[in-house]
């Protein structure tokens, strides 16, 4: 909360009284999110109870009411920007689960010459949302948090055809406290991206690659006591995009990750991404669609079965699907259609832990943006 009332103090400073630009987006959608908190479809729970089936799984309607507000002031060569973007999901069948979400962002961009640009911005995030992750892709933690940053982006060209960024941040994580622990993390964060862009007949192609590189510090207090560790993340991401013809374009994305855990190698893991993104475009319509693969292997993590027997290393298998359809009515209005599917295959088959297991998660929805 402290966070919020600096930004808005200081918005207040440097927008009042000037002479500035403002817009607004209010937009809903109405969906169906099948497993919301991507459990496995069968599990033994507290009680020793086998759950299975429907179940095992919460899956829900839902409405989101989404709004951005955003006030802009330009001088010469800088630009001051402040947006806040409250959200909501309501889910009708599964209560338990509706969450809101609050963003703000108060940004300065200064432009050293037509090609170069510094932008600097701090940011703060605040998801009020109940219970805890089951995905546990990495750490089992809480679905609630607060969340602050801050980060500077030069964008700047080596040569003509080239587009590149440096981008620098940090940031802080506080999760929600629950009974038995607290959980945060201080992180730094670099990024580099390289592209080079060249014009066919059929349109603008481009290629290139993207380097990042992520330090965690986490702190954790349990009843038990308390402990640090540190994750590092590196990832190196290639990429070429190929206009098929005038509105289709088709990039190709490979990924290679790594992580690092100081504490016994925990949760480091290595893994490896290729995916395909295919997009039609024109004036008013405007649809992407991309389909991924990620095998994931921890190096300490064991796997097992309900009799607790060893299966190896666990060993991570998704299959990702993302579908965005816009169509825009007028200058104001645009319909949408968003769809997501996860499947996670995993050779940890032990009922007796939700944790670290497979599962299906769908994600299909509707809806209406207004600008004004």
């Amino acid at each position: 909360m402290k966070n919020l009332l600096f930004l808005i103090n200081l918005s207040c400073i440097l927008f009042c009284s000037a002479q500035i630009e403002t817009s607004a987006t209010i937009e809903t959608n109405t969906g169906f999110e099948h497993n919301i908190f991507k459990f496995p479809n069968t599990y033994v729970d507290s009680n020793g109870n086998t759950i299975t089936g429907s179940d095992a799984l919460a899956s829900s309607f839902y409405q989101r009411f989404y709004a951005r507000l955003a006030a802009k002031r330009t001088w010469r060569k800088s630009e001051l920007s402040l947006s806040f973007s409250p959200q909501a999901r309501v889910y009708y069948s599964e209560s338990d689960a509706s969450y809101s979400e609050f963003f703000t962002k108060l940004q300065y961009d200064y432009y050293f010459a037509t090609n170069t640009k510094l932008k600097t911005a701090i940011w703060y995030r605040l998801k009020d949302r109940e219970g805890l992750n089951a995905d546990a892709s990495d750490l089992a933690f809480p679905l609630g948090y607060n969340h602050y940053g801050l980060y500077s982006n030069l964008d700047f060209r080596l040569h003509k055809n080239n587009r590149s960024q440096l981008r620098l941040s940090v940031n802080s994580k506080n999760y929600d406290a629950t009974q038995t622990s607290e959980l945060s993390y201080n992180a730094i964060a670099g990024k580099y991206v390289f592209k080079n862009i060249f014009k066919r007949r059929m349109g603008y192609h481009h290629y290139g690659f993207e380097l990042n590189y992520n330090n965690k510090t986490f702190t954790r207090a349990q009843n038990s006591g308390s402990d640090n560790f540190t994750w590092q993340d590196a990832s190196i991401q290639l990429f070429y995009k190929y206009p098929v013809s005038k509105p289709i374009d088709i990039k190709a994305m490979l990924t290679y990750k790594i992580r690092k855990d100081n504490n016994d190698d925990a949760f480091s893991f290595k893994q490896i991404s290729p995916a395909l993104n295919l997009r039609y475009n024109t004036k008013s319509w405007d649809a992407n669609f991309t389909t991924s693969y990620t095998l994931r292997n921890y190096e300490t993590i064991e796997a097992t079965n309900s009799n607790d027997e060893f299966l190896g290393e666990l060993e991570y298998k998704y299959i990702q699907f993302n579908l965005t359809i816009e169509k825009e009515i007028n200058d104001k209005w645009t319909v949408f259609l968003n769809g997501n599917f996860t499947n996670r295959n995993s050779n940890r088959t032990n009922i007796n832990s939700v944790f670290f297991r497979s599962y299906d998660y769908s994600d299909l929805s509707l809806g209406l943006t207004f600008r004004f």
